[in-house]
């Protein structure tokens, strides 16, 4: 059973299951999907709006399924860097993820107010978090990875910025997906 739901007082709840596709991933393979995951949501993304400057419904299904898309390989990859590379726990004001199986997950979260009103328009989210949250994230991965080890609180590092593209595209999942979201 899945289940995606973002209510009104902000309370993020997904039970979903992973592509065994992503499951299956080494973590170089996971980095790839990944990077490669928003540059294609770049790509149509920018496309959809040369062409008319809208974003309307087979549009809005791509990357809608995008969001999904990252989501997935997003909580895998930070499942796997927090069961391999993180000993202390992961405070909890944070989101909470579990997975119930190999390929089924659970995440909670809650938003504030200002984080679900600040996505007033997917260029808005693409120019001031998706371009953002990539590039953070690639960087903290060179870094990590210059030495060839990744330590725990690079890792940690790591989860927070896979936290944050999280987040950020389970709003605009929702907001896509039930909301008439200007370009």
């Amino acid at each position: 059973m899945e289940d995606f739901s973002l209510n009104d007082s902000g309370e993020l709840f997904i039970r979903w299951n992973v592509s065994s596709s992503y499951a299956k991933l080494q973590f170089n393979e996971l980095i790839a999907s990944l990077i490669h995951e928003f540059k294609h949501t770049g790509g149509v993304y920018e496309a959809f709006v040369q062409n008319d400057g809208k974003l309307i419904g087979n549009e809005k299904i791509v990357i809608i399924r995008n969001m999904r898309d990252i989501i997935q390989i997003s909580v895998t990859l930070r499942n796997f860097l927090e069961t391999k590379y993180v000993k202390k726990p992961i405070p909890s004001e944070k989101l909470t993820l579990k997975f119930i199986d190999e390929y089924s997950f659970q995440l909670s979260y809650k938003y504030s107010k200002e984080e679900i009103q600040n996505i007033k328009s997917v260029k808005f989210w693409y120019e001031n978090y998706f371009k953002i949250e990539i590039l953070n994230f690639t960087e903290e991965l060179k870094k990590a990875l210059e030495d060839k080890v990744i330590t725990e609180e690079e890792a940690s590092g790591l989860i927070n910025i896979l936290d944050q593209m999280i987040l950020g595209a389970a709003i605009l999942y929702e907001k896509l997906s039930h909301e008439n979201l200007t370009n």
